[in-house]
């Protein structure tokens, strides 16, 4: 069962451990003469991830089972007990918080101390923090899991070298159905050869860098050298090469200076500036400041607006847009005239003859015209 660590300390405010193998929970015991006759079994019960609270909790538990039971083994119950429903008794399911048992191993009072059972050993071995141990007995069971692994399946050998090649070096798993384990980066380094052990090892140290908000990459292609970043900041600078550039858009440091955008990026700026919610918007304004977020929004919207309204002088490329009357355009920048319909140019000396002769547009001249201009137009015909 793998389990979440929250550990609370003076220096840190949270740190959270995937643990999969935790210490087990110790019970020592003595069977007296008349057990199980009259007298329980003698014992104590340690861990070192458990409180003295929750240990006492167990004791109880077990003495309710005794005198529930008496003269019954019990024995074998305790032991199915700590195996089965521990945790469910304990209301420990997938996260463990340790905060309180750190905390209380500094803080604890005397008298708290003696209110505890006798029986509930909680004990953490000289020379080493809580987190030490458990991290240090997590890959020891790890390993012992993984080499138990190997023994039985030479196929990982093959299948570790194809994954490192093809550049898959997360979380390297045993390819056989029943094994679970996860290789140590210690173990591929005994499994594969020399070169392919450097890429990996370089692989994993490429993954872990890009999941790092606060960590890029020099822009430079012949460089591409990691650069830790500044929140307070926007430039950044590779500690090889010494180029300074802009965290945000990888050119050249350009100060205050708004970042230079390509017509892809501002497309992408002004699709999810406007779907996106208040911490998206935020985000945008922060990043390239509410002056050039409107003029990509403008320009957009524009864009947007000629799309759906205007058609291109077929002459010029002007955007005309048409607010009434016939089909005869006439454009404002070049002065040509033109079809709204099909876009060709017209006979300057007489450009409603295209109504007249034209297969396309023959008798269009008011096509799409509403209803009372088009009275009009017959009215006045």
């Amino acid at each position: 069962m793998e389990l979440l660590l929250h550990i609370l300390g003076e220096e840190v405010d949270c740190m959270t451990c995937d643990i999969k193998y935790l210490p087990p929970v110790r019970l020592d015991f003595r069977l007296p003469l008349k057990y199980p006759s009259t007298e329980p079994p003698l014992y104590t019960i340690s861990c070192i991830w458990l409180t003295r609270k929750q240990l006492s909790r167990v004791c109880e538990k077990f003495d309710m089972t005794w005198s529930s039971q008496k003269g019954e083994v019990v024995l074998f119950q305790w032991i199915n007990f700590l195996q089965s429903d521990l945790l469910h008794v304990l209301g420990i399911e997938e996260k463990l918080d340790l905060s309180s048992l750190v905390q209380g191993l500094r803080h604890s009072k005397k008298d708290e101390l003696l209110s505890l059972d006798s029986r509930a050993v909680q004990e953490i071995p000289p020379g080493s923090s809580l987190l030490d141990h458990l991290l240090a007995y997590d890959e020891k069971r790890r390993l012992l899991a993984f080499e138990e692994s190997v023994q039985m399946c030479n196929v990982c050998f093959v299948y570790f070298s194809v994954l490192i090649k093809e550049g898959s070096v997360n979380r390297l798993q045993c390819p056989e159905e029943k094994c679970t384990s996860y290789a140590l980066p210690s173990q591929v380094k005994d499994l594969v050869s020399a070169d392919l052990f450097v890429r990996y090892d370089r692989l994993l140290l490429s993954t872990s860098l890009d999941l790092m908000k606060d960590v890029t990459y020099c822009p430079r292609t012949f460089c591409l050298t990691p650069v830790l970043l500044d929140d307070e900041s926007t430039i950044g600078l590779c500690p090889s090469c010494s180029f300074a550039f802009c965290k945000h858009c990888k050119r050249a440091y350009h100060g205050v200076m708004p970042c230079a955008l390509t017509e892809e990026e501002k497309g992408v700026i002004y699709n999810e500036f406007i779907r996106g919610n208040d911490g998206v918007k935020e985000h945008y304004l922060k990043k390239y400041g509410r002056r050039q977020i409107s003029e990509v929004i403008n320009q957009f919207e524009f864009k947007k607006y000629c799309s759906e309204n205007t058609k291109p002088c077929p002459n010029c490329k002007a955007n005309i847009e048409k607010n009434g009357g016939c089909n005869k355009m006439s454009c404002f920048k070049c002065g040509n005239f033109f079809c709204w319909l099909c876009l060709e140019l017209l006979d300057p000396c007489n450009p409603y003859l295209h109504y007249s002769t034209s297969n396309k547009c023959l008798n269009k001249l008011f096509e799409g015209v509403d209803d009372e201009m088009e009275d009009f137009v017959y009215e006045f015909l």
